[in-house]
């Protein structure tokens, strides 16, 4: 049996109390549902959206809620929320603040050691090891909006019991289906992960002609309305833009989300590269993409000009260990929506994997050169090139894939 209804506000206390009751170990695992380590829009509504929908619902196949309590975990350390002023105008037609969200730093444990920072960090690996093991037994995770963990939460991966996601299949956690733990693997090529999540449980959701119950659904759909109509641009970007994202929206707020979303005056350049960054480890190297909404003039600028911006790239990329690193720009500018992509190969096997991809990808991707070669440099302080990205229509969701099989 589904758990008695409650308000998303209601919800989030709930679960915060759970998580901070929980004793460890424990004959009852904490389950959460997390998104991915960008931390965007569409991961951090999904998962409160997925985790209120497990919670209060039976499954698809109209069985009973088996987890007892979902708990949203919004894959970012608090006081980066900051760097989310989209959240604010969605949240609040929720009836929520970003203050309620719970984040990694609200968990009654310690995460491992990231694994693209253990170069560069002096830890004992050891020393929690058994402590480490004993958590993953505690714990149970859902992902959405990814189909694999990265960083320090990668340790967890032989606890996931379920899948909802929109990205490149990682062919990972391939037996949900089958195992008597599983909850499920959805992964779909749509606009937003929201909109499968709508999906998921359209049918399952219980109508009510209670007020209480109304008024929360209501939160629910504003909640959910918000990463649709951003990850599609109002339901306009024809690349993105699938049926099951406009069966899933019906109106849109999506100026207010836009312009929110676009306000970078109050971050500095480390902040922005940090505030929709994504990673992966492929063929013993690691690459990173930061992705910005203002173009490469803004943040060369922001960063005090060429040589200063440079530097706070470089540095970005020796603090996370990085092989190769990628600031992909989205704009609109003259003529309309535009892009650009500023890429940054570390050390000599990083270059050749650099000119491997540029050759496969120049036409893919309509690259031609950023202002004269500006941001372009080879020497000891790397490899750079920085390029026009005329082929508007691939996102990093296109470009990943392209440099992660170059690596191999």
């Amino acid at each position: 049996m589904s758990l008695p209804r409650t308000s998303l506000n209601t919800f989030l206390k709930t679960a915060r109390s759970h998580l901070q009751n929980h004793k460890n170990p424990s004959s009852i695992p904490l389950t959460f549902v997390i998104g991915n380590e960008s931390a965007d829009l569409d991961s951090l509504c999904s998962a409160i959206l997925l985790a209120y929908l497990k919670t209060y619902t039976s499954n698809g196949n109209g069985q009973g809620n088996r987890k007892g309590f979902y708990i949203p975990l919004s894959n970012l350390k608090r006081a980066d929320l900051r760097l989310r002023p989209e959240l604010k105008p969605v949240l609040s037609r929720a009836n929520l603040e970003v203050g309620d969200l719970i984040t990694l730093c609200d968990l009654p444990f310690s995460l491992p050691a990231d694994q693209d920072q253990a170069q560069t960090q002096a830890q004992d690996q050891n020393q929690d090891e058994e402590k480490r093991k004993g958590v993953e037994k505690d714990t149970r995770w859902f992902l959405v909006d990814h189909n694999l963990l990265t960083g320090p939460l990668s340790h967890f991966n032989t606890s996931i019991i379920g899948v909802i996601d929109h990205h490149l299949d990682e062919g990972q956690h391939t037996g949900l289906a089958l195992s008597p733990e599983g909850e499920g693997r959805l992964i779909k090529t749509v606009g937003s992960c929201a909109s499968l999540v709508i999906q998921t449980f359209r049918e399952s959701w219980p109508p009510s002609n209670d007020t209480s119950c109304v008024e929360w659904d209501r939160e629910v759909a504003a909640l959910a309305m918000g990463p649709v109509v951003g990850d599609t641009a109002n339901l306009g970007d024809r690349g993105k833009t699938t049926g099951v994202d406009c069966e899933a929206v019906g109106g849109a707020y999506w100026e207010e989300i836009e312009g929110a979303k676009g306000d970078l005056e109050g971050l500095g350049v480390g902040e922005i590269l940090r505030k929709d960054y994504k990673s992966w480890r492929e063929g013993g190297m690691n690459l990173g993409i930061s992705a910005a909404v203002k173009d490469l003039s803004f943040l060369v600028e922001k960063g005090g000009g060429r040589e200063g911006f440079l530097v706070k790239v470089e540095g970005f990329s020796k603090e996370r260990g990085l092989d190769l690193f990628v600031v992909m720009t989205m704009f609109q500018g003259e003529g309309g929506f535009r892009r650009e992509l500023l890429l940054y190969a570390r050390n000599a096997r990083s270059v050749k994997v650099a000119e491997r991809f540029e050759r496969g990808a120049r036409e893919r991707l309509g690259l031609r050169g950023w202002k004269e070669g500006m941001l372009d440099g080879d020497g000891e302080e790397g490899w750079r090139r920085c390029w026009i990205q005329e082929k508007t229509e691939n996102s990093r969701k296109q470009v990943a894939p392209l440099l992660r099989e170059a690596m191999l």
